[in-house]
């Protein structure tokens, strides 16, 4: 998950960075609440080449989204 947000941070738009910001959020709630003992198996996401915006290439709602590893 941690190759997917790395876009986030660099992009010139302060809505995406915002964006980024409040997913890596979210998911560090999750993570807490979940049993940290599991591995994690990365799944790599449909894209959607024909998105007009990059961030619009994942369909946010259908994957799942974990918190990066440090």
């Amino acid at each position: 998950m941690y190759q997917r947000r790395n876009f986030f941070w660099s992009d010139e738009q302060k809505y995406v960075r915002e964006l980024g910001l409040r997913r890596i959020l979210k998911c560090r709630r999750r993570a807490s609440s979940r049993n940290q003992g599991i591995i994690r198996v990365f799944q790599v996401p449909k894209l959607n080449f024909k998105a007009e915006e990059y961030i619009d290439m994942i369909d946010w709602q259908s994957s799942e989204v974990t918190e990066p590893p440090l």
